[in-house]
């Protein structure tokens, strides 16, 4: 009993420390025409388990990419993660005003590692925003988004 005790102690300070601390937060970077567009969420249990997701919103010349990645996760499990990419003409109110044309399922998004959804801009002006849906080991599902930036044609940030 007294190495559990320890242990979820070491495992208590390890959070605090190098992992930001215990709870739900999201932070978001400036949009700046060579910075990628960052939100984070983290998510801490009370078994000890944590999950730290960022999704980024960036051109790669005209092509539009959402990037989901696992910083890091205290334990085994099984992060599942669907990631989508909307796209508008017009300056949206929601994601549920915009279309997606691109999707990506992650069936387990392991520590360390990232996946995408990407789609081209055809040229064409227009509001962007990711959106991801996660959950850890069927604890239920947990939703972060960027918000919407203007690219143009080329991908550039307007």
């Amino acid at each position: 009993m007294k190495k559990l005790k320890l242990l979820a102690l070491a495992a208590t300070a390890f959070i605090a420390v190098f992992a930001g601390g215990i709870g739900t937060g999201a932070v978001a970077a400036s949009a700046e025409t060579a910075a990628p567009v960052v939100q984070t969420a983290t998510m801490a249990e009370t078994r000890g388990l944590y999950v730290n997701i960022s999704l980024t919103l960036q051109s790669d010349g005209d092509r539009i990419c959402a990037i989901a990645k696992n910083h890091f996760t205290l334990f085994p499990s099984t992060v599942e993660v669907y990631i989508y990419l909307y796209f508008s003409e017009e300056e949206p109110d929601s994601y549920e005003d915009m279309t997606m044309p691109a999707m990506t399922y992650i069936p387990d998004l392991d520590q360390g590692e990232s996946q995408m959804a990407m789609a081209r801009t055809n040229g064409r002006t227009g509001w962007w925003l990711a959106r991801l849906r996660y959950q850890r080991d069927s604890s239920g599902w947990k939703e972060l988004q960027t918000d919407a930036f203007l690219y143009d044609g080329d991908g550039n940030l307007l």
